[in-house]
């Protein structure tokens, strides 16, 4: 084997490594980094609530909004269960004395696929909403995301200024 194509199968094995332990991690129960798992739920639901005041909705909007609502609250359990059992099935994987890439990597394209699919669900319910506002409306919830998005890149700047990346797997 030449020393190109060798590094090229070990390149792909640690991709392979890195994309299922990521996938690992995420179906775990640990919080995002400088952050805690149920503050960032109450956080989005005040957000999102602070939205819905905000933009005015008439009858058939609002109706749009609680579906959007429900759909996400569904998806995102079923995204959680999916994790979960990806994490069951990556774990008795693991038992094995040799691991199987093929598997872990099959494994992990599924969960990715399903959770795309899941947040694409989700996705198309709110821009059903969004396609039902007026221009008033749609300029109320840009100005909004736009904040909500600088106050992540804000956060995310401070992370990495002072380290504060999650925690290394042990």
């Amino acid at each position: 084997m030449s020393r190109l194509t060798r590094n090229l199968s070990l390149s792909a094995i640690a991709a392979t490594l890195l994309s299922v332990s990521t996938a690992y991690a995420a179906a775990g129960d640990t919080p995002p980094p400088g952050g805690h798992a149920h503050h960032g739920g109450a956080m989005m639901q005040h957000n999102l609530d602070k939205i819905h005041s905000q933009l005015n909705l008439n009858a058939s909007q609002e109706q749009l909004w609680q579906t959007a609502l429900s759909t996400m609250k569904a998806d995102r359990q079923q995204e959680r269960a999916l994790h979960k059992q990806a994490k069951q099935q990556m774990e008795s994987l693991m038992q094995a004395p040799v691991l199987d890439m093929h598997a872990l990597q099959a494994q992990h394209e599924q969960t990715q696929s399903q959770s795309q699919q899941l947040r694409s669900h989700t996705q198309a319910a709110w821009l059903t909403l969004y396609d039902a506002l007026d221009q008033t409306q749609k300029a109320t919830a840009s100005s909004a995301l736009k904040a909500q998005w600088q106050r992540m890149a804000k956060r995310r700047a401070q992370w990495e200024h002072h380290g504060d990346a999650a925690p290394a797997p042990k």
